[in-house]
């Protein structure tokens, strides 16, 4: 398994620090996770709890490491 920050470095293209959710949908089809576009953005906004419109480090550790359980 991918450790977080190499998942989020890889995951956040334009290095901004942080996962927007065209970076998001990116993510998950390189998951292999086969989400539809509303099941996509309905896991994003979940994982965007600050409701920021983005994914900061902290979200995504906090997502990153329960999907390891």
């Amino acid at each position: 398994m991918t450790d977080t920050n190499t998942a989020f470095s890889q995951a956040d293209k334009d290095g901004n620090g942080e996962i927007d959710l065209l970076e998001f949908r990116e993510l998950v089809a390189a998951l292999g996770l086969e989400l539809g576009v509303a099941e996509a953005e309905e896991l994003f906004d979940s994982i965007d709890v600050d409701e920021e419109g983005t994914i900061d480090y902290e979200e995504f550790q906090e997502w990153w490491t329960s999907r390891e359980r």
